[in-house]
């Protein structure tokens, strides 16, 4: 395709003489190659020349020495944007070369609500020389004006709606049953002549979420329950904080919320947004792999990567920003699959949720929408589910004198000391694996003054962005009350995972570590009644195990299984053994040593939920009685 593109297109270097810098472009519109584009060539203020792609999405210029060019791209898809190439640094003695510098020409949906249009009367893309006989990127430029593509979200204003719509946010609880499961369920907002304005679902977390006008019309709630199991018993609307809000009765299944003289006001919430998670694992024909440390991407409905994270060593993602009432999309990277292979997504309980197999541009991606449907609900992630990383780098004044040796505070948004780190000698800190946080601030000891010799405070993140520069005052102490975009910068999250938590005490320790013995982990492997097969899933999850298992040599664990009490008590405790030495088997037969594992079955006599008279289990709680259970062994070294 480029060898004809150039063929075509050749024709065009005799307008320029002699040409000595080639520029290759291929245009892109996320990921997809965009045929039809205009290309008009700017030197000195002067048109020079103008060139069509026509049906290819390729072009090439070839471009004299000695002059800076600004080449502006025309597309009815995108925004009029501009890439400079400056070529009047480069010496005399270095014309005998012939430049030629390729890229991928990434062109924006000029209809893309989360496109900030306004950045590209800049130039989004700068080529520059190298000092010795090369066209090459400018990063330092481009990598700054990537940051600016997107809009930033301001609380109150919607990404692509009127100012007039705000985020409206409840949760449902029972007060008497606050561990009831009843949900996904139905709701219904309605007006006061009891008109449906809006219908919606719960999440599998009881809350909803939507949009709507800033005068809403809705003046009660009603939810349709799927039995009647709280009859005659209170439900609860809380905001988005927690606060009790609104309370009904449910009858005849159904529950009712008048909302009272205030309507819907105490339920917005336009800071509100959602977290999506799970794994990825590669399949093949040969084997199952988790999709370790790849970057995996969070699409819009027009294909726009509006965010990107990598994957931990299990496979694992966050995303932090889902917003209601939208389309989104989670994508890998094309290049990242071998001929044969496939995605799979799973849930943080290592359930199937969908595979990545539509192809994008440059992306396998699956969809989700955030108005609840199946696929939402299942890679849906609560806060308590989240565990947080939060890391940066300080300098005095400059990137010169990084602040080492300083104690770095991490508060709550209540003001309440969480933790407490010492920056390294290169200014750097962070905190690991704690509570997941919205909002957070950060205090350094000054109690030595050795801030006072520095008039400003830098605050850079890891990858080498300026997140923050803060005046320091002499004798004060230093606080750092980020926003929410430099949160984002600083602070890395992960799905709570305790096998990841010993993955990275490993990773943190040059020596062997001291294991917290006959720590308990539950693993969500529930077998079928009266069976001792494992399933997809469950195979997923002891994958996972047998990862750590082969990263941490010195660890021990004790398998036990555990049965529901139907049936009888000796056959449980025999079925309980079979489950036990199942499990051990799949782990061994991945090179586990047998000195290190211990398969025990318990039968039923040690319930999660318990099954004697009065109470009378129901199926899902004989389900969570079948279970196996992992305990962390003493560290003796495995001889």
């Amino acid at each position: 395709m480029r060898r004809a593109a150039v063929l075509v297109l050749v024709f065009f270097s005799s307008l320029l003489g002699v040409a000595q810098i080639t520029i290759i472009g291929k245009n892109l519109l996320n990921g997809t190659p965009l045929t039809s584009g205009k290309l008009f060539v700017y030197a000195d203020g002067k048109l020079t020349h103008t060139l069509s792609t026509n049906k290819l999405p390729e072009f090439m210029l070839k471009l004299d020495f000695g002059k800076c060019y600004k080449v502006y791209i025309q597309h009815p898809s995108s925004p009029l944007a501009h890439f400079e190439v400056i070529g009047n640094s480069i010496p005399s003695d270095k014309y005998m070369y012939r430049m030629t510098y390729e890229f991928q020409v990434n062109l924006a949906d000029k209809w893309d609500e989360d496109i900030d249009t306004n950045v590209f009367k800049n130039a989004f893309h700068r080529i520059i020389f190298n000092g010795y006989n090369q066209m090459v990127a400018d990063t330092t430029y481009n990598l700054e004006f990537s940051k600016h593509i997107l809009k930033k979200q301001n609380p109150g204003v919607l990404s692509g709606t009127s100012l007039e719509n705000n985020i409206l946010v409840g949760k449902i609880i029972s007060p008497d049953f606050p561990s009831l499961n009843l949900f996904p369920v139905q709701i219904e907002c309605l007006s006061a002549n009891q008109q449906i304005l809006r219908t919606l679902s719960s999440d599998r977390l009881g809350l909803f979420a939507f949009r709507c006008k800033k005068n809403s019309d809705i003046v009660s709630i009603r939810m349709t329950l799927r039995d009647s199991s709280l009859s005659g018993k209170t439900l609860s609307i809380l905001n988005s904080k927690d606060e009790l809000l609104f309370e009904g009765r449910v009858n005849n299944n159904l529950c009712i919320w008048n909302l009272g003289a205030k309507s819907s006001e105490p339920l917005i919430d336009n800071t509100y947004e959602a977290h999506v998670g799970g794994k990825i694992v590669i399949a093949s024909p040969k084997e199952k792999r988790f999709y370790s440390e790849r970057e995996v991407y969070l699409l819009n409905k027009r294909f726009t990567v509006i965010d990107k994270t990598t994957t931990n060593l299990i496979g694992t993602f966050v995303f932090n920003e889902i917003q209601p009432d939208n389309t989104y999309y989670i994508a890998l990277n094309k290049a990242d699959l071998a001929r044969g292979e496939m995605a799979d997504m799973l849930n943080k309980d290592d359930k199937f949720v969908g595979r990545l197999d539509t192809l994008i541009g440059d992306k396998f991606v699956y969809k989700i929408s955030s108005r609840y449907p199946v696929s939402y609900n299942r890679i849906l992630v609560s806060e308590n589910e989240l565990h947080m990383d939060v890391k940066a780098t300080i300098f005095g004044d400059n990137v010169n004198n990084p602040i080492g040796h300083l104690k770095i505070i991490l508060l709550n948004d209540a003001y309440e000391p969480i933790d407490s780190v010492i920056t390294d000698d290169f200014g750097s800190f962070k905190f690991k694996y704690l509570p997941f946080l919205k909002r957070f601030y950060l205090d350094a000891d000054n109690s030595h003054n050795m801030l006072d010799v520095f008039r400003n405070i830098l605050i850079y993140s890891n990858d080498n962005h300026l997140i923050k520069v803060m005046t320091h005052q002499k004798g004060k102490k230093f606080s750092y009350k980020p926003m929410s975009t430099e949160i984002l910068n600083m602070r890395e999250v992960e799905i709570e995972d305790p096998w990841l938590k010993l993955i990275e005490e490993k990773q943190n320790h040059s020596v062997e570590i001291d294991f917290v013995e006959n720590r308990l982990i539950v693993e969500n492997i529930h077998f079928e009644n009266n069976k001792s097969d494992l399933s997809e899933q469950d195979k997923e999850t002891l994958n996972k195990i047998i990862l750590v298992l082969t990263t941490q040599k010195n660890l021990r664990i004790e398998i036990g299984a555990h049965t529901d009490s139907k049936g009888g008590e000796e056959e449980n405790l025999k079925l309980s053994q079979q489950r036990a030495k199942v499990v051990c088997a799949y782990i061994l037969s991945y090179g586990v040593e047998a000195n290190r594992l211990v398969a025990k079955g318990y039968g039923e006599s040690k319930p999660l939920v318990p099954c004697n008279a009065p109470y009378v289990c129901s199926e899902s709680d004989h389900a969570k009685n079948r279970r196996i259970e992992f305990k962390i062994l003493n560290n003796t070294k495995i001889k």
